[in-house]
């Protein structure tokens, strides 16, 4: 897919070496996109993107601040004068039973898996109207899909939320020219499962049950590269020996 995005300008939140957003950053720049990585550590995003020279804007933001989230898409374009493509990726997860949760992650998780999203989201959506053109995926999951035998009581409602969310703003986007989309991915292999319970990510490792940030970011490119004419509303990836749909 080389050039498949030349001209483009990208923002992917939750860019942190490792992740879904990292992999997805990586894409888009490797296919002729200059993007904008935005994560909390700055110092550590420009490392991770350092090769990648003035492709990559690294921006810092912690999107669990209300100012934060109210500012960013202003002040990236302040640096780069447009936004053809924002990735709302940037999350958090918390497992185990409900009663069981500290409470004050629980709100993190949720104010950062919604309005870490929503936010900026409607702060570029105007933008993205006078231009009459625009992408702009949300990173969910199937953990919000149906019964969730893993107990994520906060997690998979909380992208549950985003994914209905933006499915609701489809088809007012898609008369400004708009394409709005959310991939929804099986276990993938970040950082968040650390927050796993050991003897689950030990079993699902054992099953191949994960796929990596990688296919995800496959994924993405597959949706930014459709025709102007064709938008894909939600993409579902999962590794092929699991199942919970």
């Amino acid at each position: 897919m080389t050039n498949a995005l030349a001209g483009k300008i990208a923002v992917v939140t939750g860019a942190t070496e490792g992740g879904i957003g990292h992999a997805c950053a990586i894409a888009m720049l490797e296919a002729g996109a200059r993007v904008v990585p935005v994560a909390r550590n700055l110092e550590k995003l420009k490392a991770t993107f350092a090769k990648y020279g003035d492709a990559a804007i690294p921006v810092a933001a912690d999107l669990l601040k209300q100012e934060e989230r109210a500012t960013l898409i202003e002040k990236i374009l302040g640096m780069t004068g447009q936004i053809d493509i924002f990735h709302a990726n940037a999350g958090a997860y918390i497992g185990g039973n409900l009663h069981e949760n500290d409470l004050q992650e629980i709100e993190d998780v949720v104010i950062l898996n919604t309005l870490g999203a929503l936010s900026p989201i409607r702060a570029v959506l105007p933008h993205m109207y006078v231009r009459g053109t625009g992408d702009v995926v949300v990173t969910g999951s199937i953990a919000g899909d149906s019964y969730n035998p893993y107990h994520e009581h906060v997690y998979g409602p909380s992208k549950t939320f985003i994914e209905q969310a933006v499915k609701l703003l489809r088809p007012n986007a898609a008369k400004q020219g708009v394409r709005v989309s959310a991939i929804s991915p099986g276990p993938t292999e970040t950082p968040l499962v650390a927050g796993w319970d050991p003897e689950r990510l030990a079993n699902a490792r054992a099953a191949g049950e994960f796929i990596s940030p990688a296919e995800v970011a496959d994924a993405l490119m597959f949706v930014l590269t459709r025709p102007n004419g064709q938008a894909i509303p939600k993409m579902v990836v999962t590794p092929k020996a699991f199942s919970m749909l």
